[in-house]
């Protein structure tokens, strides 16, 4: 799984995560982050190996959200504030309908929001601020 394109300002998340062990996503990563009063982790369905929940904040994840991020369709929690994480906000990530928070604060993420926005049905939190976005929130 990627969900950025990663630099050098990665490599402490990609080593934590072991990706290299042969161990499904389920099993990588838990991590208390006091400085931003989060808990990072990758939650998957019980029973499942689908992912559910990512939370990555304040680990310095620097590049754009990749279009990869359409094949985690049962995805219903993503936070990645408080990081680096530049570029737009790929169409790919308004397919995810399960979405129900959607925390991608304190960034660089740029450009504005699609009006494909309103295909995330199930969003009840959004947190978008202190980004370069522009434009206004679409009605849709």
């Amino acid at each position: 799984i990627r969900l950025i394109s990663y630099s050098s300002g990665s490599d402490f998340l990609i080593n934590r995560l072991d990706r290299q062990s042969g161990k499904h996503e389920c099993t990588w990563f838990i991590n208390v982050n006091m400085r931003f009063n989060h808990i990072n982790f990758i939650r998957c369905l019980e029973g499942e190996n689908h992912i559910a929940g990512i939370t990555l904040y304040g680990l310095q994840l620097k590049g754009p959200i990749v279009s990869e991020i359409s094949a985690l369709p049962k995805l219903d929690w993503l936070g990645l504030g408080f990081n680096r994480i530049e570029g737009t906000i790929p169409d790919q990530l308004y397919e995810l309908s399960s979405l129900i928070r959607l925390d991608i604060r304190v960034n660089r993420i740029g450009g504005a929001l699609s009006s494909k926005i309103g295909n995330l049905q199930n969003l009840k939190y959004l947190r978008l601020g202190s980004n370069n976005l522009t434009g206004r929130i679409p009605e849709e």
